[in-house]
């Protein structure tokens, strides 16, 4: 079975992962099959168990150090997650 569209497709890291973004997800420190995800929380300049609880974020920032909480019930490092690019 062939993967969704979107799942093939990768955005531009120059826009901000917000809260509600559908996401591209890989469980297992990223070992795992990729699946979407929606973002419910996030968390930049983590250093150690904590950091700043942000709405929105730049790329950038996430993918370096930041969390994100996810509406499956997991959360993610930003090297665990891409952007999705809606076609239409």
């Amino acid at each position: 079975m062939d993967a969704p569209t979107a799942m093939k497709t990768r955005e531009p890291m120059d826009r901000p992962l917000k809260i509600g973004d559908t996401v591209r997800w890989k469980g297992c420190w990223g070992e795992a099959q990729e699946k979407l995800a929606v973002v419910t929380g996030m968390e930049t300049r983590c250093i150690g168990k904590y950091g700043q609880q942000v709405s929105e974020a730049p790329w950038r920032d996430i993918k370096a150090h930041g969390v994100v909480s996810l509406d499956n019930g997991h959360w993610a490092y930003g090297y665990q997650i891409d952007p999705v690019v809606d076609n239409n």
